[in-house]
């Protein structure tokens, strides 16, 4: 399951841009293909991290306040 920084960075964000920033209507699609690329990248992260050796990061880079 991904972690809610995740979600927000790859699916919130991306939609809350649009709406704010370009005319036009977000569609199913748009948001489909932002929660399909959200997983996928849940996927792939514990899988690099075996090849690495190192343990998935649990934050986006970003210093806690």
């Amino acid at each position: 399951m991904p972690e809610t920084e995740l979600v927000i960075d790859r699916v919130v964000a991306p939609i809350m841009y649009r709406i704010l920033f370009r005319p036009g209507r977000l569609d199913a699609a748009y948001a489909r293909e932002l929660v399909t690329n959200a997983l996928r990248a849940v996927q792939i992260e514990p899988q690099a991290a075996e090849h690495t050796g190192k343990e998935p990061s649990s934050s986006s880079g970003r210093a806690d306040r």
